[in-house]
């Protein structure tokens, strides 16, 4: 998750943290950490990276 809280980071121009809590236990067993081409097969366009999609939607995530 530290890595996701870097691509908001450099999407938003500001400093994103990634603070461990004990909820995240999947997370931290990588338990969601699953890439398939399934996106790609299914649209016929590439899956956009954490970073890509923060970028386009800065004004949600900054107010």
């Amino acid at each position: 998750m530290t890595d996701v809280a870097q691509e908001f980071s450099e999407a938003l121009d500001r400093t994103v943290t990634y603070v461990d809590v004990p909820m995240a236990k999947l997370h931290r067993a990588n338990r969601y950490d699953r890439a398939t081409a399934d996106v790609e097969r299914i649209t016929g366009k590439r899956p956009l990276t954490v970073e890509e999609f923060v970028a386009a939607r800065k004004d949600f995530y900054l107010g």
